[in-house]
């Protein structure tokens, strides 16, 4: 969901952290393909050892940009969070430099920015630039739990977060920044074609003075649940379901504004075009907003290291 990053204490989200035995997300989730046969392999012992050792060091862009409506494609805006507002097509960029602890632990540090590359039609102070979002330093850890349920592979990753006070709107609020704590369980059904993918976490903002900004954004919740369906193993159609909660620093919640969207509905197909390239065009539908709103996005990642 654009814009949708989270906000107990840090010291809450650190003990959890370690309970969880270094919690973080990666990608131990269970592979939307089938399970192999799980042949042996034919390379000798020999052959392993003349293979040369993996770098530890690793980098990805993640790229998604967001379009127009799919009843007008030619327009100059997308649809935003709020009903009857509009934001200006845009694209968010993340872009890390990962380095391996172990095979299961990375450390990341993610640059994270936006563009805007049009002016809404009747937004007079809208203007085409560069912002940062919050970037962040990311730990994180693939295989927290790896098991069977009932004759299905299931596994689950985690990640701890400290989003830097990069943004402009951290920025005006003198903000100390946020810490972010991610589960990501995962479920492949059986010998199926299907899984079930989740992201969830929470996050708790921090500022130099509360008192000053008692309406801003203490503590946000985010789930997205996933169902994918592996037609082969270069295409994957999938449909996510993303909710949203905040609350400020005086307790309020958003959920009582009904100008706003806390949902939306993004069904996709993942192409992956090479082992570093993937493109993966999706719809984005804010289900308290008409569906004629529903924009066409895409998201490219790219895996540069």
């Amino acid at each position: 969901m654009k814009g949708l990053f989270t906000r107990t204490s840090v010291i809450g989200a650190v003990a959890l952290w370690s309970v969880a035995g270094l919690a973080a997300s990666t990608s131990t989730t269970v592979s939307n393909a089938p399970a192999s046969s799980g042949a042996v392999s034919e390379t000798s012992i020999q052959d392993v050892a003349a293979q040369p050792k993996a770098l530890p060091i690793s980098a990805a862009a993640v790229n998604d940009f967001y379009g127009p409506a799919l009843n007008d494609l030619g327009a100059r805006q997308t649809a935003d969070s709020a009903k009857d507002a509009v934001q200006p097509l845009n694209s968010r960029h993340q872009i890390g430099i990962s380095y391996a602890i172990d095979e299961s632990t990375k450390f990341t540090p993610t640059l994270d920015f936006s563009l805007n590359y049009t002016i809404p039609k009747g937004v007079e102070n809208g203007e085409r630039n560069f912002a940062w979002n919050d970037s962040y330093l990311k730990l994180s850890r693939a295989g927290l739990l790896d098991g069977k349920l009932g004759g299905n592979a299931v596994a689950l990753d985690g990640d701890i977060r400290y989003m830097l006070p990069t943004s402009k709107g951290a920025r005006d609020a003198d903000s100390y920044g946020a810490v972010r704590l991610s589960l990501s369980p995962s479920m492949q059904i059986a010998n199926s074609n299907f899984s079930i993918v989740a992201t969830n976490y929470a996050r708790i903002h921090m500022y130099r003075s509360v008192t000053e900004n008692l309406s801003a954004t203490r503590w946000k919740f985010y789930t997205g649940p996933q169902v994918n369906y592996a037609v082969n193993d270069k295409v994957t159609a999938f449909v996510l379901f993303e909710a949203v909660a905040a609350f400020d620093n005086q307790g309020y919640s958003n959920t009582t504004n009904d100008q706003l969207s806390l949902a939306d509905l993004e069904p996709g197909v993942e192409l992956n075009l090479h082992e570093r390239v993937s493109l993966t065009p999706f719809l984005n539908w804010y289900t308290n907003q008409p569906i004629s709103t529903t924009s066409i996005n895409l998201n490219a990642t790219i895996k540069m290291l």
